[in-house]
C-alpha cells in the first residue's frame, strides 16, 4: 500500500514487468494522483516479484497476499470495495494479472506431467508447492483487469530479450534445487522438457513455444470479469505483424476486452505514457467525470512517487 488502507476506497493495484519494479508505474501513480476525485473512490497499490522467481510462484505469492490482506483489513467482509479491486499489469505482470481471473483446472499440471499429482514420487510439502503453484482459481476480490502490452502468445524473438534475461537469471534456492533434483530423479519420463532442466523461470514463459502460454489461453476466465487491453503499435513491421518492438499487436490482444486501445509507443514506455494513464482513468470512470480533469504532464515531472510513500 502507498498509504494507509482506507474503508470504501477500491484498490488499484499495479502490477510491473519483467526487468521492472513497482517504480516503473510512478508516472502513472502521479497521474491518477492528480486526478481530481481519483482518490475519492480508490487507493493505490503496488505488487513486486523478483524477475529470476517462477512465473507461477510469483503470480501464487500474488494471490496468497491479496487474500491475506484482505482478511487483515476486512475481516468481517463489510467492506464491498475489497471485493471490487482492479488489477493493471504491465508486459509479464499482465500474465500475473490473468492467473488471477482464471480457472486453470488440470490444464497447466496436465502440460508439465503425464501423472497425476497424488502419484508423484516425492514429499509431501513438495506436493503441497506444486498443488499451490499449479492450480488457480479466480480470486474473489478481484472486479477487473486491465492487460498493458502483456504477452499472451509470448514476446518477439528477434526483440533479444529473453536472450538478455538469461544471464540476470537468480539462481534458486538450494530447498528449491533439491526439490527439483529429486522429483526428477525419482519420477523418471513424467516431466515436461520445460522443467526436467531447470526450475522455470518468468523468463521462460516468454517463448511463443512456452506450454504455459498454451494452457493460459485455454483458460476460462472468471464469471462477470471485465478485461481491457492497452496495446503499443511503435513498429508496423516486425516477424509477427505490427509491434511495441517486444510484444506484438497480435500477442498483445485478447479476447473479450471491453476496450482496446493501441497507440505509438514502444513496449518500455507504453504503460509511461499519458495517453495509458487516460484510458485508466476512462476505464475506472463509470460514470465520473475524470478524464476531462486531467491535465498535460510536465517533462521535468519527478518520477518519485513511490519512494516518498514507503
Amino acid at each position: 500500500m502507498l498509504e494507509p488502507n482506507q474503508a470504501g476506497k477500491i484498490p488499484v493495484v499495479l502490477i510491473h514487468g519483467l526487468f521492472s519494479d513497482p517504480q516503473s508505474g510512478a508516472d502513472m501513480i502521479n497521474d491518477l494522483r492528480a486526478v481530481p476525485g481519483f482518490l475519492d473512490r480508490h487507493q493505490l497499490w503496488v505488487f513486486r516479484y523478483p524477475t529470476g522467481q517462477g512465473f507461477l510462484q510469483s503470480a501464487t505469492i500474488l494471490q496468497a497476499e491479496l487474500r491475506a490482506v484482505v482478511a487483515a483489513l476486512d475481516p468481517e467482509q463489510s467492506d464491498p470495495a475489497l471485493r471490487n479491486m482492479v488489477l493493471i499489469g504491465h508486459s509479464m505482470g499482465g500474465l500475473v494479472a490473468k492467473l488471477q481471473i482464471t480457472h486453470s483446472e488440470d490444464l497447466i499440471w496436465n502440460k508439465l506431467a503425464n501423472r497425476p499429482l497424488e502419484t508423484i514420487v516425492t514429499t509431501e510439502e513438495a506436493r503441497a508447492f506444486l498443488a499451490e503453484n499449479c492450480y488457480f482459481d479466480p480470486s474473489p476480490h478481484v472486479d477487473r483487469v486491465i492487460f498493458i502490452a502483456s504477452p499472451h502468445a509470448g514476446s518477439l524473438s528477434s526483440s533479444g530479450l529473453i536472450g538478455r534475461g538469461a544471464a540476470m537469471l537468480v539462481e534458486p534456492s538450494p530447498a528449491q534445487a533439491a526439490m527439483h533434483e529429486q522429483m526428477i530423479r525419482d519420477n523418471p519420463q513424467t516431466f515436461n522438457p520445460l522443467i526436467e532442466a531447470r526450475m522455470p523461470t518468468s523468463i521462460d514463459v516468454l517463448s511463443p513455444q512456452s506450454p504455459l502460454l498454451d494452457v493460459m489461453r485455454k483458460m476460462k476466465l472468471k464469471a462477470g470479469i471485465k478485461v481491457h487491453s492497452i496495446i503499443g503499435c511503435s513498429h508496423p513491421l516486425s516477424l509477427d505483424g505490427p509491434s511495441d518492438g517486444v510484444v506484438s499487436v497480435r500477442s498483445a490482444s485478447h479476447p473479450g476486452c471491453k476496450s482496446v486501445l493501441a497507440f505509438n509507443a514502444t513496449h518500455a514506455h507504453v504503460h509511461r505514457a499519458q495517453q495509458t494513464s487516460e484510458e485508466v482513468v476512462r476505464i475506472l470512470n463509470r460514470g465520473y467525470d475524470y478524464h476531462a480533469s486531467m491535465k498535460p504532464r510536465p517533462e521535468s515531472r519527478a518520477r518519485l512517487a513511490i519512494e516518498k510513500s514507503r
